[in-house]
């Protein structure tokens, strides 16, 4: 049976009775714990045992990070870091969740350090709770790095294990609520799709019937009604495929909220154009990538963006290329149509 495989990172030698509490903890909750000082990481014969125990952060799901009065050993491949520094940056790039407890006297070296900072002292004080005075501001400074990171930084004080055994409880207990959360979410998200698709099909089959009506009534200009009743099609899936990525539902939106929704400024695409409204927001993913994240779900979409803000779709993200030309669509409708095709959507 597949269990999760909890990495715990920390200096050992200041730190070992709480990682021995935390091994037992650990295992007594039917994870898998995994110490560097308790034989739980393969040390491959090709590679340096700072490389196997990042190599062994790949296979874990969660990250405990402990952060005590020593530096520890320097990163054979950055002597800038320590291993547990290294051990970090590996967990923060696989995007694992990290819960990280700094204990408490150097959490309140930490804060005397930063009060200094503006005043050119922090260098010249000693601080009781570090080990070695020459690591102090390394050790501050990561702090700070973890706390002020965009996510992930969920950051603890602790005196004793039974502190922390206590708070990773509180966690994991968060962890399984969040899973099973989704999971009903994405059922409700499959049964959407369905429905969507349905209703793509059928739209789909009324589509060429009434071309085909149309063509013998509208003998003058049937193409123009034809045209005009693809543009509403094309306006109305876009909001179909909004509620599907993000989980907002259109009913919801009060109708004074509608009337701003329908007011389209000129140069607007719809990301542009959603970022006015402040139940979204642009998130950064790295340099290249950005996303608009949808603050109530959480859902996101991620795009390539240039400073000038021009989006650039790529080829084989076609749910932006359909935002895109439904967008477009629902903009060169005028704006009582767009209003009148908010109030409708029953969704």
């Amino acid at each position: 049976m597949a269990v999760p495989k909890v990495f715990v990172s920390s200096t050992c030698y200041d730190l070992k009775e709480i990682r021995d509490n935390l091994h037992e903890f650990i295992d007594s909750l039917g994870y898998v714990p995994v110490f560097s000082d308790k034989n739980d990481v393969f040390y491959h014969p090709d590679l340096h045992t700072h490389e196997a125990c990042i190599k062994e952060i790949e296979s874990c799901q969660l990250f405990v990070l402990l952060i005590g009065g020593r530096f520890g050993g320097t990163y054979v491949y950055d002597d800038k870091k320590s291993i547990v520094n290294a051990e970090y940056d590996a967990a923060k790039k696989l995007n694992l969740p990290i819960f990280t407890f700094v204990l408490k006297e150097v959490y309140s070296n930490q804060f005397t350090y930063t009060t200094n900072l503006k005043n050119g002292m922090a260098d010249k004080i000693d601080y009781p709770a570090i080990a070695q005075q020459k690591y102090a501001k390394n050790i501050f400074e990561f702090i700070i790095s973890v706390r002020k990171s965009d996510e992930n930084n969920g950051l603890f004080e602790f005196e004793f294990a039974r502190d922390i055994k206590l708070i990773l409880k509180k966690q994991f207990a968060g962890l399984y609520y969040d899973f099973l959360w989704n999971r009903k979410r994405d059922k409700d998200s499959e049964v959407t799709k369905n429905i969507l698709y349905d209703l793509s099909s059928i739209s789909k089959k009324t589509e060429e019937l009434l071309e085909n009506i149309y063509r013998k009534v509208e003998k003058n200009e049937p193409n123009k009604l034809i045209d005009k009743l693809d543009l509403e099609d094309k306006a109305r899936k876009f909001w179909y495929t909004i509620s599907e990525k993000f989980g907002a539902q259109v009913k919801a939106i009060p109708d004074e909220r509608k009337v701003i929704i329908s007011t389209i400024e000129k140069d607007d695409d719809w990301i542009k154009h959603f970022l006015k409204n402040p139940l979204y927001e642009l998130v950064k993913i790295n340099d290249d990538t950005k996303a608009i994240r949808h603050t109530m779900s959480g859902k996101q979409i991620i795009f390539d963006w240039d400073h000038d803000f021009d989006i650039l779709y790529e080829s084989d993200l076609k749910e932006l290329e359909t935002l895109k030309e439904g967008f477009n669509a629902f903009k060169e409708l005028p704006i009582e149509k767009r209003l009148k095709l908010l109030k409708d959507l029953s969704f």
